[in-house]
């Protein structure tokens, strides 16, 4: 018995291992993200509110978007400078969506320990990550912000790789 219980957790250790390879190697893969402008938010819009430091974001998914409150780190200080966000998220873990942003932000990685749902953090330096179920972690993340009403995320994003966009909220969201 003892054997076996030393076998699972071999075998728990190599595939934590494996998966963490994986998430980094997908996430050096070429960029896929472009910034392109949404067509319902002019770029007079788009302007003032960056000279405003808002600190809130909206994440959209087909017909679905979820508010961002950014958190007070420089990543996602920076990532405001990038905005608006095309991305194509690729599936990971059956917890959350990934995608690489084609350029490094000040990364300042911590053992979060948990996940929430609804979680945005970068892995590494240019890997965007969003959680849509909660779940313990052994990995250090920098925190970007936490979508404030994560109700429908799971549901929204689905099973597969999906396109979101990441813009600034406007007056009338």
């Amino acid at each position: 018995m003892a054997r076996h219980q030393a076998s699972y957790r071999t075998l728990a250790k190599f595939a934590l291992g494996l998966a963490s390879l994986l998430l980094a190697a997908a996430c050096a893969r070429k960029p896929e993200a472009e910034s392109k402008t949404p067509p319902s938010i002019p770029a007079k819009t788009q302007e003032n509110w960056k000279m405003q430091k808002q600190t809130t974001l909206i994440l959209a998914v087909g017909d679905a978007s979820f508010t961002i409150a950014l958190a007070d780190t420089e990543a996602a200080r920076e990532l405001l400078r990038h905005l608006p966000l095309s991305l194509d998220m690729a599936e990971l873990n059956g917890n959350e969506k990934y995608a690489s942003l084609g350029s490094p932000l000040p990364a300042k990685a911590e053992n979060v320990r948990r996940i929430e749902a609804g979680d945005v953090m970068l892995w590494g330096s240019d890997c965007l990550v969003v959680f849509y179920k909660s779940f313990g972690t052994p990995y250090s993340y920098t925190r970007i912000g936490h979508i404030t009403d994560a109700k429908g995320l799971a549901k929204a994003v689905g099973k597969g790789d999906v396109l979101v966009s990441i813009h600034p909220q406007t007056m009338q969201e």
